[in-house]
């Protein structure tokens, strides 16, 4: 990875060779495109917005063309390339120009609360919509569906998901987003700045701004009724994800502050652990809520 980070430093010509290349690659292998995004990230941190916009404009021409010659539409390249390079311009412009890792993550935030907003004020049944086209996707692997799929109680979980999937996939994106955000800021670490972001990373903290409006919406989502309550929760699912990813800095920084092999495998042992005991993530997202005030990083320094 840091042979093609290095290669596309090089040039214009070198970036969109390496960037398109991995948003093509992933057509075939999706994790790639965390890879290009997090590149295009590199290319705006290390040379600025201006050349950043030149490279999306002729990355955005270079898949518009691939498109129309494979499907006779380039808006699908257009489109799938706007997805995946242009939320990442803004978030690495601010961060490049603010120094701030937290200013840029609360940017990626606002892009995130922004579409969610914008799903709720376009579309009068978000819910239907994604109920129909779940319902088209499940008719497509009919003839795949497994011996014990049960059509009525994936209705009924179809049924209850629909309110807040505008909510589950969004922050899902913003998750994308930020992480293609780390590493290029790790790639940028490792070519010019050796060991800044773990500083950077270890360092994260939200303005108490932010976080009383996540707040303000959790508190939204119990006290509220109908659609608004819907639209309250489903911008609490991208609040979750900054605070989760807040909490995960303080862990690191209170249990894996060495550096090593042992480190490693308690970094992994903690992420398996998580990941079977799901409810221990809102934990996590508590400790990001709560830093702010209890600052946990100086508590553990403390005892």
């Amino acid at each position: 990875m840091r042979f093609i980070a290095a290669y596309s430093m090089q040039g214009r010509y070198q970036a969109l060779v390496a960037i398109c290349g991995l948003a093509i690659a992933s057509l075939l292998l999706p994790p790639l495109n965390l890879l290009s995004s997090a590149l295009y990230a590199l290319l705006v941190l290390r040379k600025g917005g201006r050349e950043g916009a030149w490279v999306l404009l002729f990355a955005l021409l270079i898949l518009g063309t691939g498109s129309a010659l494979q499907t006779g539409n380039p808006a699908q390249g257009i489109s799938y390339g706007l997805l995946l390079w242009g939320p990442a311009w803004p978030v690495a412009v601010i961060l490049r120009e603010s120094r701030s890792m937290e200013l840029a993550l609360e940017t990626a935030l606002g892009l995130g609360l922004a579409v969610v907003l914008g799903v709720y004020a376009t579309v009068s049944n978000p819910a239907a919509l994604w109920r129909e086209k779940m319902q088209l996707f499940l008719q497509a692997l009919s003839q795949n569906t497994p011996e014990d799929f049960d059509p009525v109680e994936f209705g009924k979980a179809l049924d209850f998901f629909s309110h807040y999937l505008t909510g589950l996939v969004v922050g899902g994106s913003l998750l994308s987003l930020i992480i293609g955000l780390f590493l290029a800021r790790w790639l940028q670490a490792i070519l010019f700045n050796p060991g800044g972001f773990g500083r950077e990373f270890v360092g994260l903290r939200l303005h108490r701004a932010v976080v009383y409006l996540g707040l303000a919406c959790l508190s939204a989502g119990f006290l509220l009724g109908g659609s608004a309550e819907e639209i309250a929760w489903n911008l609490n699912c991208v609040f979750v994800v900054l605070f989760i990813l807040v909490g995960f800095s303080i862990l690191h920084a209170i249990i894996l502050g060495g550096k090593g092999f042992l480190t490693l495998i308690t970094y992994l042992g903690l992420i398996f652990i998580l990941i079977t005991l799901k409810w221990l993530f809102l934990l996590v997202a508590l400790l990001g809520i709560s830093d702010p005030w209890l600052d946990w990083r100086k508590v553990a320094k403390r005892s």
